[in-house]
Order: C-alpha cells, then structure tokens, then sequence
C-alpha cells in the first residue's frame, strides 16, 4: 500500500492561527479518504494531546510515520515549519515521490491505482 504523508506548518503561537493548519490538513486528509488514497497526517494524529510529551518526541514519531510513507504532500505553509523543511530533505534524499498540491497526488495515485490493476 502506498501512503501519502502530509506535512505542513503545525504549531503557532497564536493559537488561532495553529488551529487554522491543523483543519487545513485535516481537510486535505478528509479529501484524500474520499477518494481512497491512504495517508498519514502528524495535524490530527497527536492534535489533542501534544502537550503530553516534548516536541522533540513528537518529531520523532512523525519521522518514523515519514519513513515508512512512499510520498510526501506539502502543505501551502511548509516552507514555514522547521520540521516540514526536515521532512522535504528527507523525503528527497530518499527519493520519495513529492507532491506540492492535492490535485498532483489524486492524478498520480489514480494513475499509480490503473497500472496495479
């Protein structure tokens, strides 16, 4: 199975503002489930209990979800998250498949699900 993971700026200040990427993501990823492409998105997995552990641990965890994903989506606001610039550099020393839009991961997983068949 192919995942898609999602990454995007996630913590703010204001906290206003955080929960704006958090639902951002959270309809990226519902857009995705409609059409039936997996994912994975760090927005919603910990959402309501972050502050349960250190960021540190949370990054951690998001990586190990990053590795085992076979593409990465970005968000509009990634280039504003330290962690989601991490995740770009890996994705691209690994050489997953990056995606800069919605629309770019349904047509290539649409395409990806014909030739499976």
């Amino acid at each position: 199975m192919k995942i898609v993971y999602i990454a995007g700026k996630i913590s703010d200040k204001n906290i206003g503002e955080q929960m704006g990427h958090r639902e951002r993501a959270k309809r990226i990823a519902a857009k995705l489930a409609i059409v039936g492409i997996p994912f994975f998105c760090p927005h919603t997995h910990t959402a309501d209990f972050g502050f349960l552990q250190t960021n540190k641990f949370w990054y951690d965890l998001d990586f190990e979800f990053l590795k085992i994903c076979d593409s990465i989506l970005l968000l509009d606001n990634w280039k504003d998250s330290a962690g989601s610039i991490a995740e770009y550099e890996y994705s691209k020393k690994h050489k997953k498949k990056i995606f800069y839009s919605l629309e770019e991961v349904i047509k290539y997983y649409k395409k990806y699900e014909k030739k499976s068949k």
